[in-house]
């Protein structure tokens, strides 16, 4: 009884691709990167890579939590397209009828910090006996967050802190010829914006209250006299009549 021998083979591909995640081993885009990575909503994306093959151009598009943006192929994105806590890649094809479709890597947006984008005291030539107040626009890039944003202070009175986190400081907390600064940040329950101080204001001398007179007849002639004294806000002044 004769045998036979039958061989079979198996014809693996050695090319190791996987066109959604630019894999292979001789790619077509060469270095394809999403940046900045991390990212927030006051960025703008740019889509790049090294090289192509095949081709000296390629076609892209944008992706957001794995939806595809339709009509957008330029290289860049700005942040009115994404929000907080979007995933945005890239996709990348190079204008070879070969190449297959690659994805970048995979950025997350972050949460943005609330900004000072304003800030002064009121008034700006201030007397003791004022009451200063802050002027500040504070504002979150985060869309979701706005009406949200919580507003701190700390005033300071030649470069020393006074303890007050509130937009007004009264007159009891400096005097005559000393600079007062406020800084002022804001929080979003999540992270906390940069503290950005102002610019400082330098209080002034209070003139003192008119006195209130009398006018008497004298044996010598006519006598003007105090009645009432003046009064001056400033503790230091002495207060002297002509």
């Amino acid at each position: 009884m004769g045998w036979s021998w039958i061989l079979v083979f198996s014809l693996v591909g050695c090319d190791n691709s996987d066109p959604e995640k630019g894999q292979e081993s001789d790619p077509w885009v060469v270095g394809l990167v999403l940046s900045p990575d991390p990212a927030y909503e006051t960025d703008t994306l740019t889509c790049s890579w090294d090289s192509l093959r095949g081709s000296e151009t390629a076609t892209i598009a944008w992706q957001i939590n794995d939806q595809i943006l339709e009509g957008l192929d330029s290289e860049t994105l700005s942040g009115s397209w994404f929000d907080r806590r979007d995933q945005v890649a890239c996709r990348v094809k190079s204008d070879h009828a070969s190449s297959p479709t690659y994805v970048s890597n995979v950025v997350w947006i972050r949460n943005s910090a609330p900004v000072v984008e304003s800030l002064s005291i009121s008034p700006a030539d201030p007397v003791e006996g004022d009451i200063l107040r802050v002027e500040s626009a504070v504002v979150d890039p985060d869309g979701e967050d706005e009406g949200f944003v919580e507003v701190h202070y700390r005033w300071l009175v030649d470069e020393e802190e006074v303890g007050e986190d509130q937009d007004i400081l009264g007159s009891a907390y400096f005097d005559e010829g000393q600079s007062v600064q406020v800084e002022v940040w804001g929080t979003d329950g999540l992270v906390t914006g940069e503290a950005v101080r102002s610019e400082a204001v330098v209080a002034g001398n209070t003139p003192p209250t008119a006195p209130v007179v009398t006018l008497e007849s004298t044996a010598t002639g006519l006598e003007c006299a105090v009645f009432i004294d003046s009064e001056d806000p400033d503790p230091t002044d002495t207060v002297t009549y002509t």
